[in-house]
């Protein structure tokens, strides 16, 4: 049976027990998450007998999508008891988290997932990579002499626009809310043992959040924001200072940013690792976000095994979407959304044989973009 926790000792007790056994997160950041984050109106159970077999997790984010702000879902959580795996729990939990999510106005849901092609059956598509810089020492430039604050969970207004501007040729990105930022900040500086440093300068402001590794002697930087190109350097050139006691500087970028070219030997080593999915929830919607620069006429047919509403065919005319009329081409949900994000570029779809019928009247439609899923969601 599947039902939404209640706001119980019982239920939210349920939930720790099943999520600590099934990541193993420690008791303390337990403590925090389920006093800070946890929702139950938003975590759904699979019980068999009366006893908790599966659960998972919903947020809701407003994020920048091609240039608009959307609503979307994130899933979180997903974990069944072993003895109740490959049972079908969790696929059952996740439909009906679209069913909730849709209804709460969101037309898209994403996650960080551990095992890619399980979600893949659910019509989840890789959309967010992730870039690793590995800079080692030598390779820094002169670090800042400047006085610089130390941020604390309550900075996140300060900050909010250097996370903006930093991330303005972006697509896909979290629009964090003040309570985003306070969980953000909390999560990373008073659970994780990061610092956050920030330079605000009248209106201008940068900063950068980093984890030291005393074990591995090295600074991860898991962020860094900026107002402009000036103030970005001067962000560069703190990171560097605080990376003075360590032999090695790990950066986790966006895909795309070129920021090493100013930072540090063109030939650090740079890693390209897939990082997060996205999921159509409304067909719809979704092409209504690429129809407003399309000037052709398209009618595509979408095949969602899960959500009935995403079948059919749509016709993109006019900058507007409307149902109906016999398909020119046809793709399915996966595709849809990995052309929406602009994961993937029109000419590669269609050589990958993900697109069939008469490609060129599609021709335009989709743009390739750099998108970016913050860290912001890992404490969901």
């Amino acid at each position: 049976m599947i039902r939404f926790a209640q706001n119980t000792p019982q239920d939210t007790l349920q939930v720790r027990k099943i999520w600590a056994e099934c990541f193993g997160d420690p008791p303390a950041w337990l403590e925090w998450y389920f006093r800070e984050v946890y929702e139950p109106e938003n975590t759904l159970f699979y019980e068999v007998d009366g006893h908790l077999a599966s659960h998972l997790q919903m947020r809701f984010f407003d994020l920048s999508l091609c240039g608009r702000t959307v609503r979307a879902g994130y899933l979180a959580g997903v974990a069944t008891y072993p003895q109740y795996r490959k049972q079908g729990f969790s696929r059952a939990l996740i439909e009906k988290a679209f069913a909730h999510l849709r209804a709460g106005g969101a037309e898209f849901c994403f996650l960080v997932p551990t095992v890619f092609r399980f979600y893949e059956r659910l019509g989840f598509a890789t959309c967010y990579d992730k870039t690793l810089y590995q800079i080692n020492h030598h390779e820094l430039p002169l670090p800042a002499d400047e006085p610089w604050q130390q941020a604390g969970t309550d900075s996140g207004l300060v900050l909010d626009a250097a996370y903006r501007y930093a991330l303005r040729g972006d697509n896909g990105y979290v629009l964090r809310s003040e309570k985003d930022w306070r969980i953000f900040l909390q999560d990373n500086i008073d659970n994780g043992g990061a610092e956050c440093r920030f330079l605000q300068n009248g209106k201008d402001c940068g900063y950068f959040l980093a984890r030291r590794n005393a074990e591995e002697n090295k600074l991860f930087v898991i962020e860094y924001g900026y107002t402009s190109l000036d103030i970005c350097t001067k962000v560069l050139r703190q990171i560097a200072q605080a990376a003075q006691s360590v032999q090695k500087l790990e950066l986790l970028v966006p895909p795309g940013d070129s920021m090493y070219i100013n930072f540090c030997d063109c030939r650090t080593a740079r890693s390209v690792q897939p990082y997060a999915m996205a999921r159509v929830l409304s067909a719809e919607y979704a092409l209504s976000l690429c129809a407003k620069d399309f000037c052709g006429s398209v009618r595509i047919a979408v095949a969602d095994p899960l959500i009935a509403e995403n079948n059919g065919v749509f016709t993109v005319e006019n900058n507007a979407v409307s149902r109906g009329g016999t398909a020119d081409i046809q793709l399915d949900i996966q595709t849809l959304a990995m052309l929406v994000w602009g994961y993937i570029d029109w000419n590669a779809a269609c050589d990958m044989r993900l697109i069939r019928g008469d490609i060129r009247k599609a021709e335009g439609l989709f743009q390739i973009q750099k998108n970016y899923l913050d860290n912001a969601v890992l404490a969901f």
